[in-house]
C-alpha cells in the first residue's frame, strides 16, 4: 500500500537533548525515531519550536534523566512526548513561533549552511529568540528562566519589559 504523509515531525529517541526535525515529506525515519504526523503545519511548526527549546529540553531531562538513561543519551520515545505539558500558544505568539521556525528551516536548507558562519549564528539567534518566547508563554520568572539557561542573555528588566 502506498500512504502519502507530507509534514511531520522526526524525533530523534536517543540523545543527550530533544532533536525535532519538521519535514515536509522529504525524509525517511530510522527506527530509532518517533514521527508526530498532522494535518495542520502551522501546529505541526509550532510543536517543533517547542521540543527543540531550552525549556522543554531542561523539563525532559529533569523528568526522564534517572529513568531513561543509556549512556549519555535520553531515550525518548512517543509515550514520553505524551507527558510533555506543552502550551498551545494564542494567534500572535504561535505566529511568531512559527515564523522563526520557518527562518530557521530557510537557512537550515541552504548548501553552505555547514559553513557559513554568519547563517549559523542567525540560527542560533532565532532559537534564542524562541526560547525567550517560550519562557514566556509558560509564566517563568527570571529567576527560573536562569535555573534553565545560565548563559540567558537578557537582563531582568529586559525579559520582565519583553512582550510577545
Amino acid at each position: 500500500f502506498k500512504q502519502t504523509i507530507s509534514s511531520k515531525i522526526v524525533i530523534a529517541n536517543m540523545t543527550r537533548e530533544i532533536e525535532a526535525y519538521y519535514d515536509e515529506g522529504k525524509c525517511l525515519a530510522a527506527k530509532s525515531t518517533t514521527i508526530i504526523c498532522g494535518d495542520d503545519d502551522k501546529k505541526l511548526k509550532y510543536l517543533t519550536g517547542l521540543l527543540n527549546s531550552k525549556l522543554i529540553s531542561w523539563w525532559y531531562q529533569i523528568n526522564y534523566n534517572s529513568l531513561k538513561m543509556s549512556g549519555e543519551a535520553l531515550g525518548f520515545g512517543a509515550n514520553e512526548v505524551g507527558t510533555i505539558p506543552f502550551v498551545f500558544a494564542q494567534t500572535p505568539e504561535l505566529t511568531k513561533i512559527i515564523n522563526l521556525v520557518d527562518n530557521i528551516l530557510n537557512l537550515n536548507s541552504n548548501s553552505d549552511i555547514d559553513i557559513n558562519k554568519e547563517k549559523q549564528n542567525a540560527v542560533k539567534e532565532y532559537e534564542n529568540q524562541i526560547d525567550v518566547l517560550v519562557y514566556k508563554l509558560y509564566d517563568l520568572t527570571y529567576d527560573e528562566v536562569l535555573v534553565i539557561d545560565k548563559a540567558f542573555s537578557l537582563s531582568e528588566e529586559q525579559y520582565n519589559n519583553y512582550n510577545i
